[in-house]
């Protein structure tokens, strides 16, 4: 059920906040542009820095929260709080303070995967798809859903896929349907790589894992930080033998938001 909101413009400076009874009783959000108290105490319970002015981190953070929560909120109100979010994070354990990346950082193997937000969405995916790797438009869905249910950055998952499909030219992307590589050990790659029966299918099965065993503290294979990282941190270590596994993948990543946002 959609949170009830008052839309804002994109301000050009921070406006007076909702008290939090207000955004309680439903019918009034905290969003970005907002200042006060409402705002500092959000992010203390977010475990960000407490400045009192909502603006991109406060809403990378929430967004993030949300996510990890799975609460039913519409896409237009991720990174907002409204009744559900508030009550949510008033509910909740207090939190480790989150590393979000600044707006506009460029993409680099240390960027947060959890955190980071992408700028990426369905339509663009495969418009980008379609000039640079025919063979793997239509995964634009998949991967913004991947990333919603995950709480993983759009971005990473595309310049992932594209990575090691070799831009959708690999034998394991076009007879097994699997985009990452996934079980293809380097002895036997081929033999040994998952197949699976769809794009859709590999993309949120393998994003799963991902988040499972290399994102998530206290998975298997989490290696000090949620990032590509490389040989001494991040899912560079256990996920490929590659030292610059990480950073080829960052390089797509940042050539993707370079070319779509310009």
């Amino acid at each position: 059920m959609p949170e009830p909101t008052t839309a804002l413009p994109q301000p050009a400076r921070f406006i007076p906040a909702p008290l939090l009874d207000e955004v309680r009783a439903g019918g009034h959000l905290l969003e970005k542009g907002h200042r006060g108290e409402a705002v500092a105490h959000v992010q203390r319970l977010l475990g960000i820095p407490a400045d009192g002015k909502f603006g991109s981190v406060t809403a990378g953070a929430v967004a993030v929260f949300q996510r990890r929560k799975n609460l039913p909120i519409d896409h237009a109100f991720e990174g907002k709080v409204g009744r559900i979010t508030l009550t949510a994070l008033e509910a909740s354990p207090a939190l480790p303070p989150l590393s979000v990346s600044p707006a506009g950082e460029p993409f680099s193997p240390a960027s947060d995967l959890k955190t980071r937000p992408s700028p990426l969405s369905a339509e663009k995916i495969d418009a980008y798809l379609e000039r640079m790797a025919p063979a793997m438009a239509g995964i634009g869905e998949a991967v913004m859903a991947a990333a919603k249910k995950h709480g993983i950055n759009a971005t990473y998952i595309l310049a992932h896929a594209i990575h090691e499909t070799g831009w959708g030219k690999s034998k394991i992307f076009r007879e097994k349907n699997n985009l990452f590589g996934w079980s293809a050990f380097d002895a036997t790659p081929f033999a040994s790589a998952k197949g699976f029966p769809d794009h859709a299918t590999c993309i949120d099965f393998v994003m799963g894992k991902v988040d499972a065993l290399y994102l998530r503290p206290g998975g298997k294979h989490f290696r000090q930080k949620p990032c590509l990282g490389d040989a001494t941190h991040g899912m560079n270590v256990m996920y490929a033998t590659d030292k610059q596994w990480g950073e080829k993948i960052a390089r797509i990543a940042r050539k993707i938001e370079k070319e779509i946002t310009t």
